[in-house]
């Protein structure tokens, strides 16, 4: 895992590549999604705490799951996907000082072919690795509906 090039501010960019499709996320870039769900999942545990920079430090772990269409079978429908992204982060909570903390934040999304029963899940493993999140997302992706 690398070290954060600069660590005073956020850097999504090895999430945001265009090589693969995570329009599935919600909000206007992936990158804020994540950093998103992030702040949201260490608030619960910390309550006022606040995500200072964030950095995506190694390539995410891509999973999508397709079926056929029944009317063309040329066309994908895609019903599951998810991505597992390593990442390192300062967090300060209320009190204290700023504390780096590394690890992989993994989001998974079901039935994302029939919106209206959409089923999300975030997983947050710190210490994890690249590999042991892509590992982890094998079965994770099959734990939403």
């Amino acid at each position: 895992m690398d070290r954060p090039s600069s660590p005073t501010q956020d850097d999504y960019r090895r999430l945001e590549s265009p090589d693969h499709w995570l329009g599935w996320l919600p909000g206007p870039s992936p990158g804020q999604a994540i950093r998103q769900a992030l702040q949201e999942t260490l608030a619960e545990q910390v309550p006022g705490s606040h995500i200072d920079w964030l950095q995506v430090v190694d390539e995410p772990v891509h999973l999508t799951a397709v079926v056929r269409s029944p009317e063309n079978e040329e066309r994908m429908i895609v019903r599951r996907a998810a991505v597992a992204t390593p990442f390192v982060l300062a967090v300060t909570s209320p009190g204290a000082q700023s504390e780096n903390l590394t690890g992989v934040f993994s989001w998974a999304a079901g039935s994302l072919d029939t919106p209206w029963k959409r089923c999300d899940r975030t997983w947050l493993d710190l210490h994890w690795t690249r590999d042991q999140a892509a590992q982890a997302l094998d079965h994770r992706i099959y734990e939403v509906a």
